[in-house]
């Protein structure tokens, strides 16, 4: 899924800022604890920057907006939780992003 950092340029982007994006690709945002056990499943942002490129780039052949109001949404349920772990959750912060795949449920 590397190549989606790449098509978007944000690889580009790290790259001129001096940051490996192997190093980038590998940041933990939050770990999930597993049910029953001690494991946890930890969330990495170069997966879930994929995923969101991902979900970006099939509106192009839907030729719809609804792709990217889910993508939003997906990016938004990671940034609240990283941002409720972190204790410093903010209620403008979910408004904004549930304006923005309204707006973008809505332009269809």
């Amino acid at each position: 899924l590397r190549w989606t950092v790449e098509v978007t340029g944000l690889a580009y982007l790290a790259r001129r800022a001096g940051t490996p994006i192997t190093w980038a690709w590998r940041v933990a945002l939050f770990a999930l604890p597993v049910p029953f056990t001690r494991k946890r499943i930890i969330v990495e942002l170069g997966p879930v920057a994929a995923v969101f490129v991902l979900m970006c780039l099939l509106s192009w052949p839907m030729r719809s907006f609804k792709p990217i109001g889910c993508a939003l949404a997906y990016q938004a349920a990671v940034v609240l939780v990283m941002r409720w772990l972190a204790g410093n959750q903010s209620l403008s912060v979910a408004l904004v992003y549930l304006c923005l795949v309204l707006a973008c449920f809505q332009l269809g």
